[in-house]
C-alpha cells in the first residue's frame, strides 16, 4: 500500500481532469443583451394572476396525479 501526501493527491486529480481547461473550452463569450422595462402590474392584476395559477396547479393535481382526488374538499373549497 501506498500513501500520498494530500498535495501529491491533489496535483494527480488536478492533472487528470483540468478544470481551468475544460471551462476555457466549454465557455463562449456573450453579448450584451437590451432589455426591455419589466412590466409593473397593479395589486389587483397581480391577485387574479396568483389565484390563476393556485387554481391550475389544484386542477392538475386533481385531474393530473393519480390518488389526488380527494384532496379537492380541503384544498380547492374557496374556489
Amino acid at each position: 500500500m501506498q500513501v500520498y501526501e494530500n498535495t501529491e493527491v491533489k496535483k494527480r486529480v488536478a492533472n487528470a481532469k483540468p478544470y481551468q481547461k475544460w471551462v476555457a473550452e466549454g465557455s463562449q463569450k456573450l453579448q450584451p443583451v437590451e432589455f426591455s422595462e419589466a412590466p409593473v402590474y397593479s395589486i389587483d392584476t397581480l391577485m387574479r394572476l396568483h389565484q390563476y395559477v393556485k387554481l391550475s396547479f389544484h386542477k392538475f393535481l386533481l385531474h393530473e396525479i393519480p390518488g389526488h382526488a380527494d384532496i379537492e374538499s380541503s384544498c380547492c373549497s374557496e374556489y
